[in-house]
């Protein structure tokens, strides 16, 4: 919504945000309590509610300066490539831990879109179906690809921490997440589902060129005698 750079991101907010780590039905309760609490129109600092110019930019430097991370890039340009699923494909082939997290926030909030809107379901199910096949595979973690929160460098902490093993979390994944979820949605299910919704969006794109083409015919004939 704002198309802003967050100059303090771990200490802003605004009504928009949607929770990302939370299930569909409860961030969406969180969000209206959310929204009592920020403004929609503006980002404001977590602490006072108050908004600071300094905590954002939108100048066209800063923008280029940016994009010159690819996967900043891609999603600064997210939803003006004529497509927003384009980007979100752009995304998954991209490796690294920071391209999975961008492709699963917007991936999250153009579900959302798709639910409120009464969409149809062909682009969230090759999504859904893209965050499945990966959840088993350890991302790819470089230091640099972490943050500072205050005053405390998260790289500096992440390399003294050894409790998180995510050899274990992938085996788990593999032996228990999985299987539940393709106890809900199988591969089988997914390529039937894609292909129906896919017939049906190109069945509707026809009936519309038709019409369209009906249209224009009715207003070039030549008039009656």
């Amino acid at each position: 919504m704002h198309k802003k750079i967050l100059n303090f991101p771990d200490g802003t907010a605004c009504g928009s945000h949607l929770r990302k780590d939370l299930t569909l039905g409860r961030a969406s309760e969180v969000s209206e309590i959310h929204k009592k609490k920020y403004p929609v129109e503006l980002i404001c600092r977590i602490n006072d509610g108050k908004h600071y110019d300094r905590d954002v930019s939108d100048d066209q430097k800063d923008m280029e300066l940016l994009k010159r991370d690819p996967v900043a890039d891609t999603v600064t340009d997210y939803g003006e490539l004529g497509s927003t699923i384009e980007s979100l494909a752009q995304l998954k082939a991209m490796p690294g831990v920071r391209a999975e997290l961008a492709m699963l926030s917007l991936g999250r909030g153009y579900t959302n879109n798709c639910v409120l809107n009464n969409g149809k379901w062909t682009s969230g199910v090759h999504l859904y179906w893209w965050s499945r096949r990966r959840l088993s595979h350890i991302p790819e973690v470089q230091v640099t690809d972490l943050r500072s929160v205050g005053a405390t460098q998260l790289s500096q902490a992440a390399l003294s921490l050894n409790t998180f093993n995510l050899n274990n979390l992938a085996k788990w994944i593999k032996s228990e997440a999985i299987p539940q979820l393709d106890a809900q949605l199988s591969k089988n299910r997914y390529v039937e589902l894609a292909n129906q919704l896919h017939s049906e969006r190109t069945g509707a794109e026809a009936q519309q060129n038709a019409a369209l083409d009906g249209d224009s015919a009715g207003d070039s004939s030549p008039p009656e005698s």
